[in-house]
């Protein structure tokens, strides 16, 4: 943890986890648009990690959700895959009270060999669930593959959480679709707040898919969040901020300072903060 001092409802202090950073392994092959840094990989790790820590500890951000980025090449099918998850495992791992959760990517196009990976990230490396982003893996975000996994992963307990992007296969109703498909799982949607047209989509689909969550991501006016939380309350909504491996420096988004500040009840801010994703994630 960042600091020692007491946090939570009983402390008055909020303290924050971040739902929503990837992480990319050092190395011109894993990335898709723009080479990585062409620094030895051991130096990358240790200034990634140091400047992930510097912004985190600059925003009072206490803790992370880290998952993959999806830029990465796959020559190799599942070995990149598996790759890709063992690379996010031991960074988790190396970390683990700043980055108490860890997701896995799962590609639908691997067909059964993704199944057989989801039973390995959760049985083997301990990961909590995993992200899609279907612009970059190749069918529509409500596929049959993709509810085939979704499906393999609630009998395992993973969260799956689902990018809602700028492409057509990735429209919120479309995650809305599957989280209909498989009720019994929790889908937690990125990015939802970017732009009014996915926003205004956001508060219809959460009336009919009650297992949905929202991530502020990218949050273009945080007037979306509120018209969101006048609707439906704090506990469909967790601060996610989409921060990116980096060794530069990054300003910190104004959702966050924009939610503390804002005229909410304190115990709605710190469901958003960090209470929701808490109990997603049972921590």
């Amino acid at each position: 943890m960042a600091s020692g001092a007491p946090v939570g409802p009983s402390s008055g202090r909020l303290r924050v986890i971040d739902a929503h950073h990837h992480y990319m392994l050092p190395g011109e092959d894993d990335a898709l648009f723009e080479p990585q840094t062409a620094m030895e990989g051991a130096l990358y790790a240790r200034r990634e990690l140091e400047e992930r820590l510097r912004a985190m500890n600059a925003d009072g951000i206490e803790q992370a959700v880290i998952m993959p980025g999806h830029g990465y090449l796959r020559p190799h099918g599942i070995a990149d895959a598996r790759r890709i998850n063992d690379g996010v495992s031991a960074y988790q791992r190396a970390c683990p009270d700043r980055f108490p959760v860890a997701l896995a990517v799962a590609e639908p196009l691997f067909g059964s060999a993704s199944l057989a990976e989801l039973d390995r990230v959760h049985d083997e490396l301990g990961l909590a669930g995993v992200t899609f982003h279907a612009r970059f893996q190749g069918v529509p975000a409500d596929h049959r593959l993709v509810v085939r996994l979704i499906e393999r992963m609630a009998e395992l307990g993973l969260v799956a959480f689902i990018h809602a992007g700028d492409s057509s296969e990735e429209e919120v109703w479309r995650i809305l679709n599957v989280a209909r498909r498989v009720p019994q799982a929790t889908v937690v949607v990125l990015d939802a707040f970017d732009r009014l047209e996915k926003a205004n989509q956001a508060l219809v689909c959460a009336e009919l898919g009650p297992n949905l969550v929202f991530d502020t991501a990218g949050c273009a006016d945080f007037d979306f969040v509120l018209r969101f939380w006048a609707r439906y309350g704090a506990q469909r909504v967790i601060f996610g901020s989409n921060r990116y491996s980096s060794t530069t420096p990054r300003n910190r988004h104004h959702v966050l300072s924009e939610l503390i500040s804002a005229d909410l009840p304190y115990e709605d801010k710190h469901a958003i903060v960090s209470g929701n994703i808490t109990r997603i994630f049972g921590l």
